[in-house]
């Protein structure tokens, strides 16, 4: 929820000669995060188990939520819309902006790509011939790739 959050919030808060800049940084922070994330929980798991993880994360959660209690300013968006009115806005905006269902359906497909691939590599990495741990299988977040002949997890006369 951080993105769906942060970004309008930065957006709406930055000088509009600014926002651009300001809405890059915090999307690049956001990505880095997602490619860097793997790779800190492979580390985590090989020291503590794959609990370490869940716990840890439990932890910053909750600092970076007092962090972001004190730090972020006080701002209130003014709407004569109720709520209901509000979500029922989102889908009128969706169904009248062509622009806005174009991106919608990219931004769905390529996660769900990245999701796919990602998540089934794990498992594939993890299992024979390869057996790498969690924290090598970490590393390919960062590389985005591993090279795929001569691999030292591989057996001879592995295809």
């Amino acid at each position: 929820m951080v993105a769906q959050i942060l970004v309008p919030l930065a957006a709406s808060l930055a000088d509009p000669a600014r926002r651009g800049k300001v809405v890059g940084t915090i999307m690049s922070g956001l990505l880095l995060g997602i490619l860097l994330a793997r790779t800190a929980a492979g580390a985590l798991a090989d020291l503590g188990g794959w609990q370490t993880v869940y716990w840890l994360a439990s932890a910053l959660m909750i600092v970076m939520a007092v962090i972001m209690w004190f730090a972020l300013p006080r701002y209130k968006q003014y709407s004569d819309l109720n709520y209901r009115q509000l979500l029922g806005s989102i889908f009128s905006i969706y169904r009248h902006s062509p622009v806005l269902r174009n991106r919608a359906l990219l931004g769905c497909l390529s996660f769900a790509c990245f999701s796919n691939l990602w998540t089934s590599m794990a498992f594939l990495l993890a299992a024979p011939p390869f057996h790498y741990s969690e924290s090598t299988i970490g590393l390919f977040g960062p590389g985005g790739r591993g090279r795929a002949r001569g691999h030292p997890g591989r057996h001879a006369g592995a295809p």
